[in-house]
């Protein structure tokens, strides 16, 4: 018999463990997405590499399980930001799109969508910052897809807010000031269906904030007193959002 290794062993052990005494595959993905949080804290990234092709292994066994397809869908994404952090772009876009055909294949589940979201919002800064502009909108629009499909999740709203506002800010560097409007409508339609979303309120709140700025430097007066005014029935609307009171506080100052 062949000799298990040390992450064998313990997800032997797992799945042996279970309510009733039944196999708990989903414990043992969570059990193995901590260790690889673990790995890559201690720069182990062989051990790191190897608890994630267990955590797929288990979802090849048991994809029909929730609980299996969450941890492998984190495990995914974390993957793919430190990948992203150590410039192992080859590597990140492989996962990216692992995270795909997950959602391809389980669009349904949550754990699932947030991931992904995540995953295309963490590509898209990565590209903004390359000025890679023709990418930096295929990922939007997937994250636009997303929401269409998916209007209901938080998660998704939330990293398509950010991605707006991430790519506004961009187009306001670039200078192109019809595209940076363009995309606070956007907010703004995001936030006039979603204004109960702190994560929308704060985007939307950055976005006014900053065309504001840029709208003193402009000499457009009239506009600046429009996006304040804006920014202010916000806060007014929601005067218990810590993020709207900090901005409140900076408006004032």
């Amino acid at each position: 018999m062949a000799k298990l290794t040390m992450p064998a062993l313990i997800l032997a052990a797992l799945l042996a463990v279970g309510c009733g005494g039944r196999a708990d595959p989903g414990w043992a993905s969570c059990d193995l997405f901590n260790a690889l949080n673990d790995a890559e804290a201690e720069g182990d990234l062989p051990r790191r590499d190897a608890l994630l092709d267990e955590l797929r292994g288990l979802y090849q066994a048991h994809g029909d399980d929730s609980a299996v397809r969450e941890p492998l869908a984190r495990g995914l994404y974390n993957t793919l930001h430190w990948a992203t952090e150590k410039n192992d772009l080859s590597r990140r876009d492989a996962l990216l799109d692992e995270l795909r055909g997950l959602y391809q294949a389980h669009g349904d589940d949550s754990a699932v969508r947030e991931p992904l979201a995540r995953g295309l919002y963490n590509t898209l800064h990565w590209a903004t910052e390359k000025n890679d502009l023709s990418r930096c909108d295929a990922l939007l629009d997937e994250l636009r897809g997303l929401y269409q499909a998916h209007g209901d999740d938080p998660g998704v709203r939330e990293s398509l807010a950010k991605g707006l506002f991430n790519t506004l800010t961009y187009a306001r560097q670039e200078d192109d000031l019809p595209r940076r409007d363009a995309l606070l409508d956007e907010l703004r339609g995001l936030y006039q269906a979603h204004g109960d979303d702190p994560a929308v309120r704060e985007n939307l709140a950055k976005g006014l904030f900053s065309t504001l700025v840029y709208a003193r430097q402009e000499d457009g007066l009239p506009r600046r007193d429009a996006l304040l005014q804006e920014l202010r029935d916000m806060i007014a609307a929601y005067p218990k959002d810590p993020f709207l009171a900090r901005l409140q506080d900076r408006l004032d100052g």
